[in-house]
């Protein structure tokens, strides 16, 4: 199997400015290796809500790979059929969930809720071990388009139908057969940021800046084998590297088209989410990236397929 990791050929300049940290230099390149470990890493898919996951979910199970026995969507659940929180862990826990979960044969898990937040600041060092223990994958959507799929949804809007109106809830994650409870942010300005750096249970107490910025990009860019882009169908293909196949074949999920009236002025949504369409467009950066080399890689160099269910799933 082919395993896409940083070796050493990146430029990633941070310099400070009087608004932060930020990141000047996007390239990178990355180079591609056999890994015959691959195979026995535990495939992390790591979820932003309305962003395809249900249906990349889908695209693993058709590929018989197995979920955690318990599981709501690819999240791992316990035998009370509450939510791990996994994100919390420290380097023992992770290494021993990690453990217990391929004992049970489980090839994918899914993180939707949260992202890991005792990563090392700096991201100098894997002080979590994530590299060793995961093939870790990411989703990223047109940031609007994402929220507006939100919208669109009563069951994720509340029947709310307004930007301003919506963005002010604060959403706690509820089961019918749990009485777990935690805090949710997918309704919030900035989500991808606030998630990438651990705040997934955060209802905006912390405001994002360009220093979170510059760290979900260093998460992005050391910790993510494929980068996914929702807009550009092909990029899919970074799938193929785990042995995923027949991904025109995978049924699109939560697909339901409503006709409420979506209030959302896409200029004051982009002002007020400029952090996330930042980092989505270094996203789309680090993904052509991969997929160049995954090309180059597997001596592939024709018109690709265009997968165009995925570019429909609303």
């Amino acid at each position: 199997m082919a395993n896409l990791v940083s070796d050493g050929d990146i430029n990633s300049n941070i310099e400070n400015t009087s608004g932060g940290i930020r990141t000047t230099a996007l390239k990178y390149t990355q180079k591609m290796n056999v890994d015959t470990e691959t195979n026995n890493k535990l495939i992390l898919f790591v979820h932003f809500h309305k962003c395809g996951g249900s249906s990349i979910v889908n695209i693993f199970k058709k590929n018989d790979f197995l979920a955690y026995p318990i599981n709501s969507n690819g999240n791992p659940k316990n035998e009370k059929h509450e939510i791990i929180k996994y994100w919390n862990f420290d380097k023992k826990q992770i290494a021993e969930f990690v453990e217990d979960a391929m004992k049970q044969s489980t090839k994918f898990i899914a993180l939707e809720w949260n992202y890991f937040n005792k990563i090392n600041p700096s991201c100098e060092n894997d002080n979590l071990n994530l590299n060793t223990l995961f093939n870790q994958v990411i989703c990223f959507r047109e940031p609007h388009k994402r929220y507006i799929s939100i919208l669109k949804h009563d069951e994720y809007s509340h029947n709310i139908f307004d930007y301003n109106e919506f963005k002010q809830l604060n959403l706690v994650w509820t089961r019918s057969d749990t009485n777990q409870q935690f805090n949710i942010n997918y309704n919030k300005d900035n989500y991808y940021v606030a998630m990438l750096n651990g705040y997934g249970e955060s209802h905006g107490e912390i405001e994002m800046n360009e220093s979170h910025l510059a760290y979900a990009k260093l998460i992005l860019l050391k910790y993510f084998k494929a980068i996914i882009i929702l807009e550009n169908p092909v990029s899919f293909k970074l799938l193929e590297q785990f042995g995923i196949a027949n991904v025109m074949e995978s049924e699109r999920l939560n697909v339901r088209k409503l006709d409420n009236k979506i209030i959302v002025d896409k200029q004051q949504f982009e002002r007020n989410n400029i952090l996330d369409y930042k980092l989505y467009e270094y996203a789309k950066e680090l993904s052509s990236s991969q997929l160049l080399e995954y090309n180059k890689w597997k001596g592939y160099w024709g018109t690709p397929k265009t997968y165009s269910w995925i570019l429909s799933s609303q």
